[in-house]
């Protein structure tokens, strides 16, 4: 069976991820349209994407920080300084549309005001393919990049199982010399020797492992 996947719409509330794809049988020749709440904590790669789409979001809506952008930079790593001026900034999700020469996307995001209120802000749709004339807009190729860096990852966390694992508990007695504990994994031995030892009690540990993916 030949499957194909679409991205159509993706939201990122903190951690988490809402996903809404198509999903193609090439043999078959039908389409599902699923939505997905997921459960699993998304990976740094994509929490990094997404920040990578906040030039985006602020040049497209016409933002104060729109001049610190242009062609030289606006698919780069902010500075120090640019960070400072933008981390106001949040992308909380997009929604794909068109195809061919009409493809595009709008996107979601909120920005932080110097009182603490949250101002939504949503990007007018914006395509990937612009004419010359003085009202394109002038990043769409790098818009058109930063999306599809954006969709892979969001592939890999729905079918490569590319995402963040919370070890919830790891009970276990500390020993006044905890290379006595018997019966435990390499891994766990290595967090374990990573904790402070005590010489009594119990101590509940909350670790956070990031899924090697190669």
């Amino acid at each position: 069976m030949s499957i194909r996947n679409e991205i159509k719409k993706v939201s990122l509330n903190g951690i988490k991820l809402e996903v809404t794809y198509k999903e193609h049988d090439v043999e078959e020749n039908y389409i599902n349209e699923i939505t997905k709440k997921c459960a699993p904590i998304v990976h740094n790669d994509l929490r990094t994407a997404f920040l990578a789409l906040r030039p985006f979001l602020i040049t497209i809506s016409e933002q104060t920080e729109a001049g610190l952008f242009n062609v030289s930079n606006i698919d780069e790593k902010p500075t120090d300084d640019m960070e400072k001026h933008v981390t106001k900034y949040v992308i909380t999700g997009y929604s794909l549309g068109g195809s061919e020469e009409s493809a595009g996307v709008t996107l979601i995001g909120q920005k932080i005001l110097k009182s603490g209120q949250v101002l939504n802000l949503i990007a007018p749709f914006t395509k990937y393919e612009q004419n010359d004339s003085a009202e394109a807009y002038p990043y769409a190729a790098q818009l058109c990049e930063a999306v599809e860096r954006c969709n892979e990852e969001v592939k890999l966390y729905l079918f490569e199982g590319k995402y963040r694992i919370i070890q919830k508990q790891l009970d276990f007695e500390e020993h006044p010399d905890v290379t006595d504990v018997t019966e435990t994994s390499e891994l766990e031995k290595v967090l374990i020797e990573s904790i402070p030892k005590k010489k009594r009690g119990r101590k509940r540990q909350e670790i956070a492992i990031e899924v090697a993916y190669a």
